[in-house]
């Protein structure tokens, strides 16, 4: 079959449309469920609807947007949380205070540590930009359970303060801090 150029037009058409205009595809009873959980005062429910979002197969992107910002930012710098898979889920957060929040918490898996640190080599360029990625890199540099490999990452982003952060952490081999200073 020959693609005209007005079929392929027809079908891009359709398609932009069904990803514009779709709704969430998240059921509206389960999105109910998890907006009451939300709207509790105890951190117990928003575990356990950040848990429930996660078991019923709804896209991670999906279950950040349901979560309300000051849930997430509550879980996120709940130093008493130690569900990796909540601050893993976290750590994608679009939002820079998020990110910075999972950073600085000391429960949180390496591999998330590792994911915001490349999300930091990308920031967008800019003054503010440049603080955020400097106050993130050092929580990130702090953070107990980062090794070398996030160091790395940090390593590469070359900013002053983060570079100095970096040489002052005991787990900077020799090659990293030569690699830093010249």
């Amino acid at each position: 079959m020959k693609l005209t150029k007005e079929t392929l037009k027809r079908i891009i058409k359709e398609e932009l449309t069904k990803v514009f205009l779709e709704e969430s595809t998240v059921d509206p009873e389960l999105e109910q469920g998890l907006a009451d959980l939300f709207s509790q005062e105890d951190p117990a429910f928003h575990i356990t609807g950040v848990n429930l979002a996660l078991d019923s197969g709804i896209d991670d992107k999906e279950v950040l947007n349901l979560i309300p910002w000051e849930v997430k930012s509550d879980l996120a710098s709940n130093e008493d949380l130690d569900d990796e898979r909540i601050l893993s889920l976290l750590s994608k957060d679009e939002h820079p205070a998020i990110k910075h929040r999972v950073a600085k918490n000391p429960n949180t898996p390496t591999e998330a540590l590792i994911k915001i640190a490349k999300n930091l080599e990308t920031f967008p360029k800019g003054e503010d930009s440049k603080r955020k990625v400097r106050v993130t890199g050092i929580a990130l540099v702090n953070n107990p359970n980062t090794t070398i490999d996030v160091l790395k990452v940090l390593a590469r982003i070359n900013e002053v303060h983060l570079s100095d952060a970096i040489i002052g952490n005991p787990k900077a081999t020799p090659e990293l801090i030569n690699w830093i200073k010249n």
